[in-house]
């Protein structure tokens, strides 16, 4: 699962040190190509974790797809469950020793593909439970679903998406966040917000405040989109937890209040405005059924 690095230089990281590159807000919709969607995850985390190496220098190498599934949405437990079988070529799929994890492996290498859940709440604002075993329910108030979300020992994420941190909704994750302490809540940042527009004020106060700031591809449910997983991600360096990789992801991200660093690249405005058109094209037309053809 973690692959180690040797040898290293005399002034790198301690012996203790992992590099982590996540793709944190990732999904895996039944009309994806599911061979296709980890056949560019390796591709792409391979390519970021070659880049951020030759700098950071790391120990060890950690790649992870935070999973945020949606209520109609259950590839993780259709494949932790043998329901979903991945494609007979050079992919297999195991469990690991922490049940929100199922480690993907290719040849040499491996992701750590983690569970997690996109929950719409009553203001319609968007919150992610990441590293959760436990789903709270669709149309509850922010606060109650943060604090459900936190309860359970998840990671609890605010992901930014277009027209959801404006004027009222704009107004109440702001207040949120002014209540919050950086341990309890995360932000993320999405592909699809488009280069060369003004940053969001929100990003702002919140890195003021010493909130972490997460990065993420979110892939649309439309057929094609797989191929942008892995695009926009995260990368930091943390403590090595080897036996419980994920219990340290959640440590080190919900009370380092470490500042990941962003990867990769966020679509530019015309390419942002393609995909959500598709993606709205796709959401009126008839369904016809899944794309995942190893379904039992």
């Amino acid at each position: 699962m973690i692959q180690r690095i040797l040898p290293r230089p005399e002034d790198s990281f301690a012996d203790d040190d992992c590099l982590v590159v996540a793709d944190t807000h990732t999904h895996v919709y039944p009309c994806y190509d599911v061979e296709r969607f980890f056949q560019r995850a390796f591709g792409q985390l391979g390519r970021h974790a070659q880049f951020a190496s030759k700098a950071l220098l790391p120990s060890a190498m950690l790649h992870v797809l935070f999973l945020a599934e949606r209520w109609d949405c259950h590839f993780f437990e259709d494949l932790a469950q043998g329901r979903i079988l991945l494609p007979e070529s050079d992919l297999s799929a195991e469990a690991t020793s922490e049940p929100e994890g199922i480690l993907v492996s290719r040849e040499e290498r491996a992701i750590l593909l983690i569970q997690g859940y996109q929950i719409q709440t009553r203001e319609r604002i968007e919150v992610l439970a990441l590293a959760a075993t436990h789903r709270p329910e669709d149309g509850q108030d922010l606060d109650d679903t943060v604090a459900e979300v936190l309860q359970s020992g998840a990671i609890p994420v605010l992901p930014w998406a277009l027209g959801k941190w404006m004027f009222q909704r704009g107004a109440r994750v702001s207040d949120i966040l002014n209540r919050a302490d950086p341990d309890e809540l995360l932000l993320g940042d999405s592909s699809l917000r488009p280069r060369g527009l003004p940053r969001p004020r929100i990003f702002q106060r919140a890195e003021h405040r010493n909130f972490t700031i997460l990065h993420g591809s979110d892939p649309l449910p439309f057929p094609g989109e797989e191929e942008q997983v892995g695009t926009y991600v995260s990368a930091w360096v943390q403590p090595l937890n080897e036996s419980r990789p994920i219990e340290g992801l959640r440590q080190y991200l919900r009370l380092s209040g470490g500042a990941p660093q962003p990867l990769g690249g966020r679509n530019s405005p015309i390419s942002a405005f393609l995909r959500l058109y598709h993606n709205a094209r796709a959401a009126r037309a008839p369904q016809t059924g899944s794309a995942i053809s190893t379904q039992l």
